[in-house]
């Protein structure tokens, strides 16, 4: 290992000019370069200057020798840095260069020396007094920075892929029908084979339809397979999140649980599931306002403490922003949708991402159920979604039947708009008002396909224009 050689030094200006060297002499070392080195992490300045000029230059097509180098260069900001010649000192580097055979393991050693020396001065900014609460947020920060200086040379040969991957995935899924968690949903899990790592499930809904209490079930079935699941809720309390819950375990209406309306028998039996259901590896959260970097902050702790399987996320359009110059509402939804694909790419977990819906299936005509541009505020969550699933009730049939003295249970569709490894299709489920609870009413072997139902429309208010 590299940290092993070099954990106490903190630069090497003769390898830096080596590598800035090799860039002079060598067409292709540039290429190499990039990508595993900033600007910022040499240690001298004008070290910084020269490879910054480098990168501009290689970014614009233009050819990258002592020459060009010398004559792209102002010299009077060149002047404010160091004493040297820009002549003179582009020289030199040149004549560091012994051979570029081991450029990748000399960026290597100047990346692990600025991170030496980003250590240091983390250690003086603990010292250092201050705003306590200002100074953990510049330390985290740092040391975020910190954790980010990894290689980005993540190429692999088609052979490795193959026999390291491919071939290892093929042998631990065979013989299995579902490969990844199961939702509680049999047809939905035929489709989609299980919930898998890295993937992003959207689930789209109107208010009201049921996205909270659907994905209640989804962490209910999957906690029961052993499977951490984390769920932050920013619109309703922890507690109520979990009345819900108990409803659905003990199948006894959420109203009743929740205003305690229960008789002795009933009451035995939610304290009965309460105690099951307090061994699950289930986990909550309901701050509210969070911005995408605090979930993930949120999900790698819970994932260091009790380990995490899948991560449930209620619902994109309350999720506050990082970037208080992201611009328009469809941009800062567009960029968190993004960090949610990234978040279960690299933690390796399906995140499951709740979304509101505008009213344009609502006041269409047609069938009235959900598509894709339905998608409220941003465009750019279908594309970074891989399965996109829409809820649908025809709420007025729902009214008519209640008119008649029928409660329940009511005819629902769960739509899968989009799969980015399998087909679309429609399932037909059942919702109890009543328990606030999704299920299916047997298992349907042949879900309907999707009809050709994307034909353009006009938008209403709420849509955005893409």
């Amino acid at each position: 290992m590299i940290e092993s050689f070099v954990q106490y030094k903190h630069y090497d200006k003769l390898m830096e000019r080596a590598i800035l060297g090799a860039v002079l002499i060598e067409k292709t070392a540039i290429t190499r370069l990039y990508g595993l080195l900033k600007p910022e992490h040499f240690y001298e300045d004008c070290n910084q200057f020269l490879c910054q000029r480098m990168f501009e230059m290689w970014q614009n097509g233009v050819s990258i020798d002592l020459l060009t180098v010398c004559a792209s260069i102002n010299h009077d900001k060149w002047a404010k840095i160091t004493s040297d010649s820009i002549y003179w000192y582009v020289c030199e580097l040149t004549k560091t260069v012994t051979s570029t055979a081991h450029l990748e393991t000399h960026c290597m050693f100047i990346r692990q020396f600025y991170a030496n020396r980003k250590v240091l001065e983390i250690k003086a900014g603990v010292d250092g007094g201050g705003d306590g609460i200002e100074a953990l947020a510049n330390l985290k920060t740092q040391i975020e920075d910190v954790f980010k200086i990894n290689t980005s040379d993540d190429w692999q040969s088609i052979d490795e892929v193959l026999i390291n991957g491919l071939i290892s995935h093929m042998d631990n899924v065979k013989g299995k029908d579902i490969i990844g968690a199961r939702s509680g949903f049999p047809t939905l899990d035929k489709m989609t084979y299980g919930f898998q790592a890295g993937q992003l499930i959207v689930i789209g809904a109107r208010p009201s339809v049921g996205k909270s209490s659907f994905a209640c079930s989804l962490a209910l079935a999957t906690a029961k397979q052993n499977i951490p699941v984390g769920i932050i809720t920013l619109e309703m309390p922890n507690e109520q999140l979990g009345a819900r819950l108990v409803s659905l375990e003990s199948d006894i209406a959420f109203w009743r649980i929740w205003r305690n309306k229960l008789d002795d028998d009933q009451t035995n039996k939610v304290y009965n599931d309460m105690s099951g259901m307090s061994q699950l590896p289930m986990y909550l959260s309901d701050q509210s306002g969070v911005s995408i970097s605090g979930i993930r902050a949120k999900a790698e702790k819970l994932k260091s403490r009790h380990g995490l399987g899948m991560l449930i996320i209620d619902y994109l359009q309350l999720m506050g922003t990082d970037d208080v110059k992201a611009g328009t509402r469809e941009r800062e939804v567009a960029k968190m949708s993004l960090a949610c694909k990234v978040m279960a790419m690299e933690m390796k977990i399906p995140v499951i991402l709740l979304a509101q819906l505008n009213r344009g299936s609502e006041t269409g005509g047609g069938d009235k159920k959900p598509r894709l541009h339905n998608l409220r505020e941003s465009g750019a969550i279908e594309q970074d979604a891989d399965i996109v699933m829409m809820l649908h009730r025809d709420k007025l049939n729902e009214q008519e039947l209640k008119s008649q003295g029928n409660y329940g249970p009511y005819d629902a569709s769960l739509i899968i708009e989009k799969h980015r490894n399998g087909a679309t299709c429609e399932l037909p489920i059942k919702f109890d008002d009543d328990k606030m609870k999704f299920y299916e009413d047997g298992i349907v072997l042949n879900p309907m396909p999707l009809p050709n139902r994307y034909e353009p429309e006009e938008d209403d208010d709420e849509n955005v224009t893409f």
